[in-house]
């Protein structure tokens, strides 16, 4: 069969899939849980318990994969969500468009490798803050006015000077740009780069971070609904809140240690105005504000449940509260909150990755043979939800991330049901590696050893069968993939 064969009929491609020709499946058992491999070499290298040599052999084997590529764009070093030498042009994803948040992992996992390379893209990341002053001063003096397109916009097209919005048929793309998930996120990178001198921020650069917080106080995150980090419907999210309080404690923890520091600051806030929003004391209820909530959303439930439940914004299990465990660094929430976010996300895991929520609607069964958009204006999301199968919701490269959390909370608890789900999540992240013979779910081929953003369903009367998402590679998972590794060697060495 050649490789450069595309499948452009939906039974044609179901039925290569019966006969064996693509999409191999590997099982493999690891005691109580069976894990589906879609590459051979790698399950060869899975284990039911590691050693170091068994996470250095598979380190080794995916380097070449989870290299993670940037482009000197006009506006500086940038990282496109996906990975893609050539755009596929069957579809219009627009994953050529740098995500500040995708920008953010991509900078983690970069730190591990190419740290110069990290450097450049976390320093155009406060550029495009930069850009977005006249947005952030505007809310800092009037947040009343706080609507869903005066914010930080959150993503722009690599191509475009300044930063511009992407554009889509003559005019700019429908975003939901109000994600203070990845607001919050690169202000704590930020911050923990600046204070390591990690990078030396020029004065325009610390002037906008401080901004930046001013913004986040002044529109009061903690009560904010926001689009968070799936860019949908706005909602009182607690991973987002989780954070940007992160990002708070993890400032005002430099003030109280560095007096030199805090009198340098104290000079530049008042400079600026905003006196009042970041004041020390101000600052310290803040991050009290942040803590009630996200405690209490945790206790209700999980994500955003201080909705009715009959209410569209009411969810409990979410993965994207994994952020509250990983990368955020909520140094007063308790270890059984935590664990509690393990637990209602354990009810997101799936046979070939973890869903987003129950009912995500985005790349579900057949979305790529259904003419359906990534774009989120509401035409396409009312066309997703009408073409929605329930059970088909893609599952996402997220076991890489759930493992780091369970070896994190394993390292303050020593209890073994953590190392124990550490591994399987380990396991079933190594699970997803493309084959020569991967076919992603819009028929066209992947290449070996890739990393899909997640495995969608093609749906043919009763059956159901996997491929990989049309964005494999994925710069964030080839992230998530290396801070795993790199999180197992570390504790390993120990």
């Amino acid at each position: 069969m050649p490789k450069n064969k595309i499948y452009s009929g939906l039974d044609q491609f179901v039925g290569a899939i019966k006969q064996g020709e693509i999409n191999p499946v590997f099982k493999q058992s690891f005691g109580l849980y069976e894990v589906p491999f879609h590459n051979q070499a790698v399950s060869e290298l899975a284990r039911a318990h590691y050693a170091l040599a068994d996470i250095e052999k598979i380190a080794k084997l995916t380097v070449p994969t989870r290299e993670i590529k940037s482009i000197a764009s006009v506006n500086g070093e940038v990282v496109p969500a996906d990975a893609h030498d050539i755009v596929d042009v069957t579809f219009d994803t627009h994953y050529d468009s740098i995500w500040t948040r995708d920008s953010c992992w991509a900078y983690m996992g970069l730190k591990l490798e190419n740290p110069e390379l990290a450097k450049k893209v976390l320093l155009t990341e406060i550029n495009y803050l930069v850009s977005q002053r006249e947005r952030i001063e505007q809310l800092v003096d009037k947040p009343e006015t706080l609507g869903d397109d005066n914010v930080i916009h959150i993503r722009f097209d690599s191509k475009q000077e300044n930063f511009g919005d992407v554009w889509e048929n003559g005019a700019v793309q429908p975003w939901n740009h109000k994600q203070n998930d990845a607001v919050g996120l690169l202000l704590d990178l930020a911050v923990t780069a600046w204070r390591e001198d990690f990078i030396q921020p020029s004065d325009e650069q610390i002037e906008v971070i401080v901004l930046t917080f001013a913004y986040l106080s002044a529109t009061k995150f903690w009560t904010q609904a926001d689009a968070g980090a799936w860019e949908e419907s706005a909602r009182r999210n607690t991973s987002s809140i989780a954070l940007c309080t992160s990002a708070f404690e993890n400032f005002r923890k430099w003030l109280v240690q560095d007096r030199k520091f805090k009198q340098d600051f104290n000079i530049l806030r008042d400079k600026l105005g905003v006196e009042k929003l970041l004041s020390d004391q101000y600052l310290a209820q803040i991050i009290k504000n942040g803590y009630a909530v996200i405690r209490k959303q945790i206790k209700d439930g999980g994500e955003s449940p201080s909705y009715s439940k009959s209410h569209p914004a009411y969810r409990t299990a979410d993965a994207a509260l994994l952020n509250v465990v990983f990368p955020a660094k909520l140094l007063r929430l308790a270890v059984k909150h935590k664990i509690q976010v393990l637990k209602i996300v354990s009810g997101l895991v799936r046979e070939h990755g973890i869903i987003r929520y129950i009912g995500d609607t985005y790349q579900a069964g057949n979305f790529w043979f259904n003419d359906i958009h990534t774009d989120c204006d509401p035409e396409q999301l009312k066309r997703r939800l009408s073409m929605f199968k329930k059970g088909s919701e893609a599952e996402w490269f997220f076991d890489s991330w759930y493992s780091i959390c369970a070896l994190e909370i394993y390292q303050k608890t020593r209890d073994d049901e953590f190392i124990y789900l550490a591994t399987k999540h380990l396991n079933r992240a190594l699970g997803q590696y493309t084959d020569t013979k991967s076919y992603k779910a819009n028929g066209h081929p992947c290449d070996e050893l890739e990393l899909p953003e997640s495995y969608n369903f093609l749906l043919l009367g009763a059956e159901k069968f996997a491929a990989a998402s049309p964005m494999t590679p994925l710069n964030w998972a080839k992230a998530m993939q290396s801070l795993m590794l790199d999180k197992w060697q570390n504790f390993l060495r120990k």
